[in-house]
C-alpha cells in the first residue's frame, strides 16, 4: 500500500521512462480502480501522469472484457445494461 492508503495491483513498464500502474484508491468516500501512466522523474521516483482513468469497480468486468476482445480482434456483444454509452 501507499503512504495514502492506496493498494497499488499492479506495475507494468510501457517504456524506458513511463509505467503503467493499477491501484484501487479511495476518493471522497468512494472506492475506485485507477489506471494511469506513471513517469519516472530521475532516480526511480514514479510521479503520476494525467494519463488514464479511475473506474468504479463495478465496471471491472465490462471493461476487462472490452480489452479482451480487442486483444483477440474482436467486436463485443452489446451490453446488456444502459452503463454505455451509445
Amino acid at each position: 500500500m501507499s503512504a495514502g492508503g492506496d493498494l497499488i495491483i499492479a506495475q507494468i513498464p510501457k517504456n524506458s521512462r513511463e509505467t503503467i500502474v493499477v491501484q484501487v484508491r479511495t476518493f471522497h468516500g468512494q472506492r475506485f480502480v485507477d489506471i494511469r501512466v506513471f513517469v519516472d522523474i530521475g532516480g526511480g521516483e514514479l510521479r503520476p501522469s494525467q494519463k488514464g482513468v479511475a473506474i468504479r469497480p463495478d465496471l471491472v468486468g465490462d471493461v476487462v472484457a472490452a480489452l479482451l476482445a480487442a486483444e483477440r480482434g474482436q467486436v463485443p456483444a452489446p451490453p446488456q445494461d444502459e452503463r454505455v454509452l451509445q
